[in-house]
């Protein structure tokens, strides 16, 4: 099943490269490793009455396959079916299409996610938009070690002379 629904994902970016597209906006994100990464899709906000997003799909990088996909043809947009390439982004996407712009949230988000995201956002009338999400991610760096003659203190230093050179060091590996 999963299969077919990835070919008609194909199948329909691939009808969908022929109609006109709009460049939309650029954004960055920063977001920590291990915690909630949120990538904004903005819609157009010049859109006709009767016109409304029924499509939203994302891409990594130069892929020509969608990675995570949006759908509310037959629904309203705020309860499209969601698809994820589970190979990409497993089961730690979800989209919120009530959020203003609508995020794809990527949770936990792995450093293998960092780089340029491309959001298309389709309509029945209007030309389709394009979005670029620069993901830039941070790691942690461990609990730091603070190091005192030679080994590492764990609550206090000393005693220390009044008056005499006190020499520590923090180390921080990583990060």
């Amino acid at each position: 099943m999963t299969d077919v629904i990835f070919k008609s994902l194909i199948l329909l970016a691939t009808v969908a490269l022929a109609k006109p597209q709009r460049r939309g906006r650029e954004h960055s994100v920063w977001a920590v490793v291990g915690e909630r990464a949120e990538l904004p899709c903005p819609s157009s906000n010049n859109l006709p009455a009767d016109d409304k997003p029924v499509i939203v799909l994302w891409y990594r990088g130069t892929d020509e396959a969608p990675i995570y996909s949006y759908d509310a043809r037959s629904s309203e947009f705020t309860s499209g079916e969601q698809w994820s390439r589970e190979e990409v982004l497993g089961n730690r996407a979800y989209f919120i299409p009530k959020l203003d712009p609508p995020k794809l949230v990527l949770e936990p988000v792995h450093l293998s996610d960092e780089g340029v995201y491309h959001c298309r956002v389709e309509y029945p009338i209007t030309a389709s938009t394009i979005n670029t999400v620069n993901l830039t991610l941070v790691v942690p760096s461990p609990r730091p070690s603070v190091v005192w003659q030679g080994t590492e203190v764990e609550s206090w230093v000393g005693p220390v002379n009044e008056g005499s050179l006190v020499d520590l060091v923090c180390r921080v590996r990583g990060g």
